[in-house]
């Protein structure tokens, strides 16, 4: 299933996506595309303070917009926050001719 082209993603953002009735979070990094579960593991709400907007470190750190959980953006580890610790749920993605793809089963459970 595709889930985006990637060129769609902003290098200084995040773009959100649903995909089998599950909020995503998409984001470059210069380590490749990650996406997670757009869900802070804290409560659960989303990472975004609006539609396509995450607050992003430019030393690659998330920060969840509810209670200021700080995640690696790569990793998706809680560094610090609430939910220290804890991780973002990853979802296995692939890049095929430019798009970015779900791996097969990768939103099974």
């Amino acid at each position: 299933m595709d889930l985006c082209d990637l060129a769609e993603i902003p290098a200084d953002n995040g773009l959100e996506r649903r995909a089998d009735d599950r909020d995503l979070a998409v984001f470059l990094t210069a380590q490749g595309v990650r996406v997670y579960v757009n869900a802070c593991p804290h409560q659960g709400r989303s990472l975004t303070f609006a539609p396509d907007e995450f607050l992003l470190e430019n030393t690659g750190k998330l920060i969840c917009p509810h209670h200021g959980a700080c995640f690696e953006l790569v990793t998706g580890a809680c560094v610090s926050g609430p939910c220290k610790g804890s991780r973002l749920t990853a979802v296995p993605v692939s890049i095929e001719a430019g798009k970015v793809k779900l791996a097969d089963q990768a939103l099974v459970g």
